[in-house]
């Protein structure tokens, strides 16, 4: 009958890459999860943004209409 050894340091290794698995896994996740919210925030900014053009655009097409008005 053959003899089973544990080798220390093969179990060891292999404590290490799963440790280093794990870690890596939660530092993607966390990573994932602040891309995320800096993804809502721009978005939202540029909504922001995008709603403040508008206004502009118009605040603009009303003074270029009371312009026009005056000069008549």
């Amino acid at each position: 009958m053959k003899k089973f050894t544990i080798h220390l340091d093969a179990v060891l290794v292999i404590v290490l890459i799963a440790a280093a698995v794990v870690a890596f896994v939660i530092f993607q996740h966390r990573e994932q999860q602040q891309l995320f919210q800096q993804n809502i925030d721009l978005t939202w900014e540029l909504q922001n943004r995008d709603t403040r053009v508008r206004q502009l655009e118009q605040r603009l097409a009303r003074c270029h209409q009371a312009s026009a008005a005056r000069q008549d």
